[in-house]
């Protein structure tokens, strides 16, 4: 199986997003427009229940919610599940592709021991499009999303206001 971007209570790639808008590190590159495909945990597992019971062995399966968005879109939502409002700043990719080595480079060079403040996966991840097929999986093994968006934004802001009650 391979899976888009994963979602859902607790995800940790959100917390370091979380973090770099809090601190003012955050822009988003080309205001945030390119396409991405996403996976909740929930359909995830189905997914991987499905593989078990149906996959054909050596085959690849993509799997997604089957609901592409913008990357400021989906990003947009996921942090509103923290109350927290991403900055509107934008760069363009071309630029940002050029920090993104130059900060790697100065950082590996230098031994720095800490991750530089914009690396090129960031900037792979918030500017290239990722789109995925799915109709494999959905025809071999009748794979549906098996868990409403709306639903599962709610149950990620009711976990999140439950773990950090004061």
């Amino acid at each position: 199986l391979r899976p888009a971007f994963l979602w859902g209570p607790g995800v940790p790639s959100l917390k370091i997003i979380q973090q770099k808008v809090t601190q003012g590190k955050f822009m988003w590159i080309d205001h945030g427009n390119v396409m991405m495909e996403t996976v909740h945990i929930d359909n995830l597992v189905e997914a991987t229940c499905r593989s078990l019971a149906h996959g054909k062995n050596k085959n690849i399966y993509y799997v997604t919610d089957d609901h592409p968005r913008t990357v400021k879109e989906m990003m947009g939502l996921l942090l509103a599940t923290r109350n927290i409002t991403p900055t509107k700043r934008s760069i363009p990719h071309p630029i940002a592709k050029i920090f993104a080595s130059v900060f790697e480079t100065i950082w590996k060079s230098l031994h720095i021991p800490f991750p530089p403040p914009f690396t090129r996966f960031e900037y792979a991840f918030a500017s290239l499009p990722r789109r995925y097929n799915i109709e494999k999986i959905k025809t071999h093994m009748n794979y549906r999303s098996v868990i409403n968006f709306d639903r599962a934004l709610k149950e990620m802001r009711d976990s999140y206001q439950a773990l950090n009650k004061p």
